[in-house]
């Protein structure tokens, strides 16, 4: 059985127009804004085109939230058709009863032995105190 995968674009044409629109005003304002104030010779001449700067700027900015979050609204339906059919990852195999966490120096978590990510290097075993004190924390991969 299959997950059908929704449509690789996370926007729609009418979404990119949206934005397209609003960004191209807001660029336009200002545009605008600084161009007429480069003309002006007192500043406080220059505030109401600064607020038109600004007015600009805070529309590109709404454009480019919504853009975003369309993005992350597509990445959210897109996870979750293609996992909708997938088996959760069995924990790791749990190592004999009673041997002790390892980690290494440079390390700032803790591990199972048999944890993949500890596979092959130099580690030391100790008690949990022992990691805790050198300020290391549980990994949130094996949870020893």
């Amino acid at each position: 059985m299959s997950a059908t995968v929704p449509d690789q674009s996370p926007w729609s044409t009418r979404q990119i127009g949206q934005w397209s629109v609003l960004t191209g005003v807001g660029v336009a304002l200002m545009s605008v804004a600084w161009n007429a104030a480069s003309r002006e010779l007192r500043f406080a001449d220059m505030l109401g085109w600064l607020e038109l700067s600004l007015a600009g700027l805070l529309l590109t900015g709404l454009a480019n939230v919504g853009w975003y979050l369309g993005a992350r609204r597509a990445v959210v339906r897109l996870r979750s058709a293609l996992m909708a059919n997938v088996a959760p990852a069995p924990v790791a195999a749990v190592t004999e009863a009673g041997s002790l966490p390892v980690s290494a120096d440079p390390m700032r978590r803790y591990h199972r032995p048999g944890c993949q990510l500890v596979l092959g290097r130099a580690v030391n075993a100790e008690s949990r105190d022992a990691h805790e004190a050198a300020g290391r924390v549980p990994c949130g991969m094996c949870r020893p």
